[in-house]
């Protein structure tokens, strides 16, 4: 009798651990709830530090979306930073199958793993939806003899120009030279730890050319001391109406920085049709659209496949400037 009870208590045992493991199983957790989601809190990844463009954009979608009821459950906004990015995209790829992790993405999103190993690429996430982008403007000087980018680019052909930009593998480096390659400028790229910085070699003379986004330079814009010559993305800023894109001067090139969200790798599909409604209802909002002209971020929506399909081809524009 005595076995019996100690094979029950045993086997009683068993049952719960394994009732356990599934529960904790994050896969297990999300396919059970995929039924009656959203059902618990979600963790919001920023993979960089507070109070960049990644991290302001991802409060205020959670922001948006708890105050205007689009989800009914917390959300926790966590800085993991480190590494480029590497750090909180990895630990959102290594989430595989919860529906309860989700990232933002940006220019490193799509660097990070073409320069370095990282067991994660861009393409190998869950995409729900773009939500943005944000471009590159190419600077000069308010005193500099150049007034277009036509004028820029014939002064290349004698003296290689001497660009700058924030970082050495950002965009900032990836938006010129992908405008570089397609017209046959030749130039040496002196890489700083930020825009600001940048601006003021610019300023002193050091570099001739400034290769940066809008957002952290428009004040010298407004004060007559830079002038922008072109934009990488498809279209004309609001707060830049008389610069014309790459595009409209010919040059078929588009560059920017992805402003989207993606899940882990296997998300149940009824997850991601949650999502993609979701995102739908958030860019409507006016406070949206505040965010968007607040942090010079242009507006470009594009769910799913689509979505996928321009991480796919941004991979290979990035791939294609930093490896040549």
């Amino acid at each position: 009798m005595r076995t019996k009870r100690f094979t029950a208590v045993v086997v009683s045992g068993l049952l719960i651990m394994a009732a356990a493991c599934t529960r904790n199983d994050p896969a297990n957790q999300d396919d059970a709830a995929a039924s009656d989601y959203p059902s618990r809190p979600l963790d919001m990844t920023v993979a960089f530090g507070a109070g960049g463009g990644v991290d302001i954009m991802s409060r205020t979608i959670s922001k948006l979306l708890t105050e205007n009821d689009l989800y009914p459950g917390d959300i926790s906004v966590t800085n993991r930073e480190g590494g480029s990015g590497s750090k909180g995209y990895g630990y959102v790829f290594n989430r595989k199958g919860s529906a309860y992790d989700m990232t933002a993405t940006s220019g490193s999103f799509i660097s990070t793993p073409i320069q370095a190993s990282t067991p994660w690429s861009a393409t190998g996430f869950t995409p729900i939806a773009l939500l943005g982008t944000d471009e590159d403007v190419v600077w000069v000087n308010a005193d500099s003899p150049w007034k277009s980018l036509d004028d820029l680019v014939k002064a290349s052909k004698s003296t290689p120009l001497t660009v700058g930009g924030a970082g050495l593998t950002t965009i900032d480096f990836i938006a010129f030279k992908q405008f570089a390659d397609v017209a046959g400028v030749k130039f040496k790229y002196v890489a700083h730890d930020s825009g600001p910085e940048a601006a003021n070699s610019l300023l002193s003379g050091s570099i001739n050319v400034l290769s940066h986004s809008a957002s952290s330079l428009y004040g010298l814009y407004k004060s007559g001391d830079i002038r922008p010559l072109a934009i990488g993305g498809v279209d004309r800023l609001d707060q830049l109406p008389d610069t014309p894109t790459f595009h409209e001067l010919g040059y078929e090139i588009t560059v920017s920085q992805p402003r989207g969200l993606v899940m882990p790798p296997d998300v149940p599909d009824e997850v991601v049709q949650w999502w993609q409604d979701a995102v739908t209802k958030l860019v409507e909002l006016p406070e949206w659209k505040d965010y968007l002209k607040q942090n010079f971020v242009s507006e470009r929506v594009l769910v799913g496949k689509d979505f996928a399909d321009y991480l796919k081809e941004t991979v290979a524009g990035y791939t294609q400037a930093l490896n040549a």
